[in-house]
């Protein structure tokens, strides 16, 4: 049992890239009504664009780009456990456990 050195190499690449990519987005993201994963939702939403268009083939970048839909995804998934996700239409001014703590699990 060892690492895949493709798979490791391939998240790493998203990685070095997600932040400039972030950056070049964050006009748009900003905007949407997705609360605090708007960015995660918008490097998602570049993947899948990446993936169809620009990389239809096999390689190191569409390995990339597969890694990195896993990442938002697990990002997303953190925000949503955490209570940190904030979006607008399930908060409806009421507190979204009985506990208090945001956590709407």
């Amino acid at each position: 049992m060892g690492i895949n050195l493709g798979k490791a190499g391939a998240a790493m690449l998203y990685g070095a890239m997600r932040a400039k990519t972030s950056n070049l987005i964050a006009p748009y993201t900003s905007k949407l009504p997705l609360g605090n994963i708007g960015d995660e939702v918008g490097m998602i939403v570049a993947s899948m664009v990446g993936k169809k268009y620009l990389f239809k083939k096999a390689g190191i970048a569409r390995d990339a780009l597969n890694a990195g839909q896993t990442i938002e995804l697990a990002r997303i998934g953190d925000a949503a456990v955490s209570g940190d996700l904030n979006l607008p239409f399930l908060n409806m001014g009421a507190a979204a456990s009985p506990n208090g703590t945001g956590n709407i699990f």
